[in-house]
């Protein structure tokens, strides 16, 4: 299940989200049946990744809506201000979450 959301986090943030949707779904119906705990976090994490994704759409909009001179300086500033947090916070999960998995293969059994 790890892998699985490893996968469904970096594939929600990039551009094929059809498959990010399925591996959403995959992973939230495995966290389902794992129990509540598992549910809710899978769902935390699908929809973290979902609104980093959008985040990063409205900032390329705006981008080139802010290019074309259809919108002003500052939302464009905000909107990429915006996605610029939001893969932030990917990274850092990300990276809590690879630290986490050396963490348990060090263990002793």
């Amino acid at each position: 299940m790890s892998i699985e959301l490893i996968t469904a986090v970096s594939g929600a943030l990039s551009p094929q989200s059809a498959a990010a949707h399925a591996l959403s779904a995959e992973t939230r119906a495995a966290g389902a049946a794992s129990g509540a705990d598992g549910a809710s976090f899978s769902q935390f994490l699908t929809e973290a990744a979902e609104s980093g994704r959008r985040a990063l759409g409205e900032a390329e909009t705006a981008s080139l809506r802010g290019l074309s001179g259809d919108a002003p300086l500052h939302v464009v500033v905000g909107k990429v201000m915006e996605a610029e947090r939001a893969l932030q916070t990917a990274i850092a999960l990300r990276d809590r979450f690879v630290a986490s998995l050396q963490d348990i293969s060090r263990m002793q059994i």
